[in-house]
């Protein structure tokens, strides 16, 4: 080689991760949880975001999903640890800032009426009928916190069928 010879090389790299650790980043990174009474899941394989929803999730779900498969594009555009770094921060002020006015929010009825519970279809007057006898029980015990179950309302459901039945 002469001392005009270049010993730069010139290439293409490509990065690989072994398939174990692929496979475990990718569980790592799913996640389930409930909405509208339905589970839905999240996961991520090959960098793609896959969202698995119930069929009625409702199209204001469908629109955030969309949004957020948006907002991951735009974020390949920036620098990823200030970008990740930056949403984590604000998903939890953002929960935060819920919290807290949730825990103190003041609930005024502003207009109300009578509501007729014979006029309502039979699950709608089971779970008004469930809300007033917790609301009753839980002010006699110096709380204002209230329990409903499915369970609850399928017996409640179950006895007013069997007494129209006799």
């Amino acid at each position: 080689m002469s001392d005009n010879d270049s010993k730069l090389m010139k290439g293409t790299v490509v990065v690989k991760y072994p398939p174990e650790i692929l496979a475990r980043v990718e569980k790592k990174s799913s996640f389930s949880f409930d909405y509208s009474g339905g589970e839905c899941r999240v996961t991520f394989q090959d960098g793609e975001l896959t969202v698995i929803s119930p069929s009625d999730a409702g199209s204001e779900f469908l629109e955030l999903i969309e949004g957020v498969k948006r907002l991951k594009q735009q974020l390949q555009k920036l620098d990823e640890t200030v970008a990740m770094n930056f949403l984590s921060k604000f998903t939890k002020v953002m929960a935060k800032y819920h919290a807290e006015f949730n825990k103190h929010a003041i609930y005024e009825v502003i207009d109300s009426e009578p509501v007729d519970l014979d006029s309502m279809p039979l699950r709608e007057r089971c779970v008004a009928e469930l809300v007033m006898e917790q609301h009753e029980k839980a002010e006699r015990a110096g709380s204002n916190k209230i329990t409903l179950t499915k369970e609850m309302l399928d017996r409640k459901i179950r006895e007013k069928m069997e007494r129209n039945a006799a």
